[in-house]
């Protein structure tokens, strides 16, 4: 699902390497907070504690995961493909 050459790749609709049939899109919700439901998101490096946030993203790219699914055998795959953000 990657193209040579380009440091994010498009989006593409994936088939599913078992069954070859096209997969479809979804997302799993991040549900860590009670009142705020987002897709959640790959951010690159170790993971660092902070005091206050829990985890200190200072300056990180956040890639939203975008998730496919095989309807016939349920294969998942996950795909994270550009940034939507910088955290500040």
């Amino acid at each position: 699902m990657s193209d040579r050459g380009t440091r994010y790749p498009a989006a593409k609709q994936p088939n599913c390497p078992d069954c070859g049939i096209a997969m479809e899109t979804g997302f799993i919700p991040d549900t860590s907070n009670a009142f705020i439901h987002e897709a959640s998101s790959w951010v690159s490096g170790e993971a660092k504690e902070a005091f206050w946030n829990g985890l200190d993203l200072k300056g990180r790219l956040a890639f939203p995961i975008r998730s496919y699914r095989c309807s016939r055998c349920g294969l998942l795959r996950e795909y994270a493909f550009t940034p939507s953000f910088r955290h500040g």
